[in-house]
């Protein structure tokens, strides 16, 4: 189950990055600083879209001169350069793009004012610099860049544009946006203890971002190591050095001329120091360097041909008095009046305006990023990814190409062959695409073509192959365009792990051996009821006089799920009675019963109640992700799901990780390492769970959750070493004891891990909090199920229905009987102390907050 996603990244060799035309010369945009945007006529406009497009039929502009004729260009006084920000999340990004503006004086004091006390408001003091740079509400409610942000200063030599990559997993494509329009990385590192481990250990978005950095053609790198003045860090020499001598050795694996091309310094972005003027001695003795501002300065700006061909793709459009584009210029020179294509469909258009900022000029040159308004097409009929181009010659249109790829990651060290499919990242182009063929493997000593045949490739291969896209696309050649011509293949939503529970009807069936689940269900039933009648807003009802819907999730096989629905259903119905609205109660309920897809539903809608009133639905899936249209659903229930994570976290089987999990198969009462990586896992996990069903879930809707957790945070003092949860404990014991009896391989138990996770009270708090989209109405505690009979036989037979399929699908069937059998024995020898580690059951009520 791995909802994050994996990349199996492939970088288009980047050996010939000195080949191509280039020329130092660059065109000076002439300002007209009293006619903005908004301020064009109409009637202007009007009579540039009546004048038509001539071309001749051999491709010879009528109305745009020649390039060659026009040399009297002046080079502009500042020179201008894009500039990426980018690094794990939380590194600092924004905030350290929010104080270079503050600093350069693009915003002022009333505005940070503003900005500190939303940030108090939201309970996010130190988070208010980085508002000036995430400016949705989304991104300051989570805390997290989304989008790329966009801003622009100033220094006495050049103009900058910050693009503010974002730094969660989840959001590779957009980071990959901003990388492909950038001249120059700035790599944000956390100086704090742990953060910049998070980050730069495997799975970490400091080692994906200078990879694809480098990849989309980011030459040049200023690595800012920030939060220097973190207490726990206090401008000290040697955390600063051991960070410069971990990153330096990747980053020249990643193809980094460390001496040319990268320059360390560090800053802190909160409070400005050492970015606009230097660090003063009383603050760090130690540092002799530049500050932030002359580092850029300092960088060389990359050479352009403003006389090739124009290329211009196209990130954005809108209207606004007419068609407007927004890109930047990788080639060629543009003016008002030229005649262009926008390819791949050939359209021609006029240029009516061009704007740089907010300036208008009469022309510009390559490296700016413009704003051009169009006649003679219809924004509705321009794509992300289209590409305005010279008429005299065109940019390519292709739907299959050749291709030279470098293999940096596959999942799982798994191999490439013929159908490989990916999504290919080129220029503003996010495409679909399969590898058609496998022309040649690269000798990696001769660099040249080798003769044998190959069917697959591994991880560090380069190859030759063939590209198939969905749908036609613009591209050049490398050796013409490198920014038209460099790409990455990711692979993107990769399916989670499937953690089976037993379906069926056997003896040792989820089915049958699901009492204690029930009994949480029942000692829930008034709660929940009363949530409802109290909470559910009426406006929701009338508005679902047709239909109302219900999700379950994580249904398993019933016959829990049915009694939960039909509490639910029961809860509804009074509250439209208590409410004197029996007339409009729904003509009919749906109920949509989820699980992943390894669920045995053919059993759960043979055990479906006769008499039902609602009809029945089944989705296949993870939880961890979308399952449902935007704000179709009233009311999701979800009990003893959650705690199941979308995957076990890949460094506690590594064993070359501090996490490694060595001879326990859990995270609780191990390492820090480990628990941490659980911690890590399972954050993200419920980031990805409460944004789906934020967007699933109709405002003023309700969820409920039943949730297995400890009574507080795993890295307290007070974390139940003590709770260390009689289950995984047995079950490790017994596991080991047949190490020792020879039954089962010491290996294999090293290798396995069970992907659950208990969360606290205040972790569940803490992510809402984050997501921002939900309320917490309710957190009550449930009583703990007590069995008849025999304890230890109710126990063991839920235990083993709840991870009978782990166990199988680990170590095979045949150890099951023996294993569990072993486990009952144990816990009556030991009874006292496995049920010393119980766990705390709590009810979750929360509510969907309007926008």
């Amino acid at each position: 189950m791995d909802i994050e996603e994996e990349i199996r990244s492939l970088q288009l060799d980047s050996a010939a990055e000195d080949n191509g035309v280039i020329n130092p010369d660059e065109a000076k945009p002439e300002v007209e600083n009293d006619n903005k945007m908004e301020e064009d006529s109409r009637e202007e406009i009007r009579k540039q879209s009546d004048k038509s497009v001539v071309v001749e039929h051999k491709g010879k502009e009528k109305e745009t001169p020649d390039p060659e004729e026009h040399d009297d260009m002046e080079l502009d006084k500042k020179r201008h350069l894009n500039v990426v920000f980018i690094g794990h999340v939380d590194a600092g990004k924004s905030t350290t793009g929010g104080q270079i503006l503050f600093l350069s004086g693009q915003v002022d004091d009333r505005t940070i004012q503003k900005y500190e006390k939303e940030a108090k408001d939201k309970s996010r003091e130190s988070w208010y610099m980085a508002y000036i740079m995430d400016t949705n509400e989304e991104e300051r409610v989570k805390g997290k860049t989304v989008e790329v942000g966009r801003a622009h200063f100033e220094t006495e030599t050049s103009r900058f544009t910050i693009l503010d990559a974002p730094g969660h997993k989840s959001y590779v494509p957009n980071m990959i946006s901003g990388a492909s329009q950038a001249d120059v990385g700035v790599l944000v590192i956390s100086a704090r203890k742990g953060e910049f481990e998070t980050g730069y250990e495997r799975g970490g978005q400091t080692r994906e971002h200078v990879q694809l950095a480098k990849t989309l053609g980011v030459s040049k790198m200023l690595v800012v190591v920030n939060k220097m003045d973190e207490p726990t860090v206090n401008w000290s020499k040697e955390r600063y050095d051991e960070i410069v001598s971990k990153m330096v050795p990747f980053l020249k694996a990643s193809g980094y001329n460390v001496k040319k091309d990268v320059q360390f310094l560090p800053i802190s972005g909160l409070i400005g120091t050492n970015m606009k003027t230097r660090l003063d001695k009383s603050v760090c003795s130690w540092w002799d360097g530049p500050c932030l501002f002359e580092a850029l300065d300092s960088i060389e700006v990359p050479l352009r041909d403003p006389k090739g061909p124009f290329r211009m793709p196209i990130i954005d459009k809108f209207k606004d008095m007419g068609t407007v584009v927004m890109g930047k210029v990788e080639s060629g020179s543009v003016r008002e009046g030229d005649s262009l294509f926008i390819m791949p469909n050939k359209v021609p258009v006029k240029v009516v305006a061009i704007y740089i900022d907010e300036d208008r000029v009469k022309r510009a040159g390559p490296g700016e990023n413009l704003r051009v308004r169009l006649s003679g097409i219809d924004d509705e009929d321009i794509l992300s990814g289209f590409v305005v181009s010279s008429v005299a010659k065109p940019i390519p249109a292709v739907s299959e190409f050749f291709a030279q790829l470098q293999i940096l990651e596959l999942l799982d060290n798994a191999i490439l062959t013929a159908g490989y499919k990916a999504v290919l990242h080129i220029h503003s182009i996010v495409e679909e695409c399969e590898i058609i063929e496998l022309v040649s493997q690269i000798d990696p000593k001769t660099k040249k073509p080798m003769k044998k045949h190959i069917r697959f490739v591994k991880n560090g291969a380069v190859i030759v192959c063939k590209i198939q896209v969905s749908n036609t696309i613009c591209i050049e050649k490398f050796a013409d365009f490198p920014q038209l011509g460099r790409f990455t293949l990711r692979t993107e939503e990769m399916e989670d792990e499937i953690f089976p529970m037993m379906g069926g009807d056997g003896p040792n069936r989820y089915a049958r051996n699901s009492n204690l689940q029930r009994q949480l269900v029942d000692a829930g039933k008034e709660i929940l009821s009363k949530t409802i009648v109290e909470k559910l807003d009426v406006e929701i009802l009338l508005s679902s006089n047709s239909t109302f819907r219900v999700a379950d999730l994580g249904c398993s096989v019933g016959p829990n799920t049915f009694s939960a629905v039909e509490n639910i259903l029961e809860a509804v119905e009074f509250k439209y009675q208590s409410r004197g609205l029996s007339s409009q109660i729904p003509a009919g309920f749906q109920v949509f019963f989820n699980d992943h897809t390894s669920n045995d539903f053919n059993m759960l809608f043979r055990s479906l109640p006769p008499n039902r009133r609602y009809c029945a639905v089944g989705v296949p899936g993870s939880f961890h992700g979308r399952l449902f249209p935007n704000a179709s659903i009233h009311f999701f229930h979800s009990s003893f799901t959650i705690h199941w994570m979308s995957r076990v976290p890949k460094e506690v089987a590594d064993k070359n990780s501090p996490a490694w999990n060595k001879g326990r198969i859990h995270y609780l009462n191990s390492t820090d390492e480990v628990v941490r990586a659980y911690e890590a896992q399972h954050a993200e996990d419920m980031e990805c769970f409460l944004h789906a069903r934020a967007q699933e879930i109709v405002h003023g809707g309700l969820m409920a959750l039943t949730i297995p957790g400890l009574p507080s945070l795993p890295h307290e003092t007070s974390h139940p070493r003590a709770a260390r949860n009689g289950t995984h404990q047995l079950v490790e014991s017994c596991l080991t004891e047949m190490v020792r009896r020879g039954m089962v391989s010491e290996e294999k138990v090293d290798s396995f891990n069970v992907p659950i996770y208990y969360m606290s009270l205040e972790e569940l708090e803490a992510a809402v909090e984050r997501n921002g989209c939900f309320s917490v109405d309710r957190i009550e505690n449930l009583p703990f199920p007590q069995g008849s009979g025999s304890i230890s036989k109710l126990i063991i037979s839920h235990i083993r229905a709840a991870i009978e399929g782990l166990i199988k699908q680990h170590f095979g069937h045949e150890i099951l009987d023996e294993l569990f059998d072993l486990c009952c024995k144990k816990f009556e020898e030991q009874r006292l102390e496995y049920e010393s580690g119980r766990l705390i059951i709590y009810l979750a009520v929360l509510i969907r907050k309007a926008n």
